[in-house]
C-alpha cells in the first residue's frame, strides 16, 4: 500500500468523492508542500483501490452537467487503510539529502574554490522560498480554523526547514573559501551549529 493509497483511502474516510473533488482537497490541504504525494497519480490510484475492492464506483449526474464517477471506500478499504497506517515506516523513515552526497564526494572531486558554496548557497535559498511558501499555504488555512493534526504537521514541517537553514548558514560560512584540497583535510576540530559528541 502507497503513501498515496493511504491518502486517498484516507479522504474517501470522512465522505464519499469524485475524482476531481478529491484532487481539489488535496491541493486546498496544500499537501505537495508536507508530502510526496502527487495529484498527477490520482485516477490510476483510484482505478487500483477499485481493482483490489477497497473502493466502489458509482456513476452520478447533477442536472446536465457530465455524468462522474463517485468512490466510497469499503470495510476492506477501511481496514487496508487501518493496516496501512499501522505498517507505515514513521518510526524507522529517515531523511536523505542529495546534497549530503555531493558534500560527502566533493572532496575527491577536484572542485574550484567558491563551488560547495554556491550548491549550498542554491539549497537556502530553495529552502529559504519553501518556508516563505509554507508560510503563506498555511495563513490562507489558519483563516479556515485548523486542526490540532493540521497545526503539528505545519510544526514539523517548519522545524525541518529552519533546522536545515540554520546548518546551512553555517555551513556557507565554513566553506566560502573551501576547494578539494581544504575538504581532503583529515581533521575538522570546531564544533557546528550542533556540538559534537
Amino acid at each position: 500500500m502507497t503513501k498515496v493509497d493511504l491518502m486517498v483511502l484516507g479522504l474517501l474516510s470522512e465522505e464519499s468523492m469524485h475524482g476531481y473533488q478529491l484532487k481539489v482537497v488535496l491541493e486546498s490541504n496544500h499537501t505537495r508542500l508536507w508530502s510526496e504525494v502527487s495529484t498527477g497519480h490520482l485516477y490510476y490510484t483510484l482505478k487500483k483501490l477499485k481493482k483490489d475492492g477497497f473502493v466502489t464506483e458509482k456513476e452520478t449526474r447533477v442536472g446536465k452537467r457530465p455524468p462522474r464517477q463517485v468512490y466510497t471506500i469499503t470495510d476492506g478499504g477501511r481496514n487496508a487503510l487501518k493496516n496501512g497506517l499501522d505498517n507505515l515506516d514513521v518510526h524507522t523513515q529517515r531523511l536523505y539529502f542529495s546534497l549530503d552526497i555531493v558534500i560527502g564526494f566533493s572532496r575527491n572531486l577536484n572542485i574550484p574554490k567558491g563551488k560547495l558554496y554556491e550548491l549550498l548557497e542554491r539549497r537556502k535559498d530553495s529552502v529559504t522560498d519553501e518556508m516563505a511558501e509554507l508560510k503563506d499555504a498555511w495563513k490562507v488555512m489558519v483563516k479556515e480554523g485548523l486542526s490540532l493534526s493540521e497545526y503539528m504537521v505545519y510544526e514539523h514541517r517548519m522545524s525541518l526547514l529552519n533546522g536545515e537553514l540554520k546548518w546551512l548558514k553555517w555551513a556557507m560560512t565554513v566553506s566560502k573559501d573551501a576547494n578539494s584540497k581544504t575538504l581532503q583535510g583529515m581533521t575538522y576540530e570546531k564544533d557546528g551549529p550542533y556540538a559534537l559528541p
